[in-house]
């Protein structure tokens, strides 16, 4: 996803070419800021049995499509 993305920035913007191409950058990074905590906080609220069950099936949900 990262590749085509700056491909199509490059190709596509001319005058604001590097806010484009920092983009894809910035924001393919956000899922390993946020998942980590996101299951801290459902390690403390179930504990690790029941936060296994709820990540596994968050995982399910979003693998499926």
């Amino acid at each position: 996803m990262y590749i085509p993305s700056c491909t199509f920035a490059a190709h596509h913007f001319k005058k604001y070419r590097h806010i484009a191409l920092i983009t894809p950058t910035v924001t393919g990074a956000s899922p390993f800021l946020t998942i980590p905590p996101l299951i801290a906080l459902i390690l403390q609220a179930y504990g690790w049995r029941e936060a296994t069950l709820f990540i596994a099936a968050m995982s399910l949900q979003v693998n499926s499509n």
